[in-house]
């Protein structure tokens, strides 16, 4: 499960889980750059999300696959921005990051 003090997501048994990833932002850098979000699994890219430009108002970037994992793997969720300012993420309960997962079918 996701482990607060480390940012990340263990699975608690191998199998396949469906994982899902999302962050919203209150304000975007209008400079014509992009973000991106990305799941990484023992640091390494696994799962590429959307792209959004940075001058979109309101906007959030989602990413959500099935992925073969070990009850040993590391899940963490990142954002790659182009934009070379701060974009500022929504901190609200209905908002902001979201990361969740759901073993579909064990190993």
């Amino acid at each position: 499960g996701y482990i607060p003090s480390s940012n990340a997501f263990y699975p608690p048994i191998s199998g396949y889980y469906q994982m899902n990833g999302m962050v919203s932002f209150s304000t975007m850098p209008a400079n014509g750059g992009s973000i991106i979000i990305v799941i990484y699994k023992n640091g390494s890219e696994i799962q590429r999300g959307n792209r959004i430009p940075t001058n979109t108002t309101g906007a959030a970037v989602n990413v959500s696959g099935v992925l073969s994992l070990a009850s040993n793997d590391k899940l963490e969720l990142y954002l790659i921005q182009s934009c070379g300012s701060t974009a500022v993420t929504e901190n609200t309960t209905q908002y902001g990051c979201l990361f969740n997962g759901i073993c579909i079918r064990p190993l």
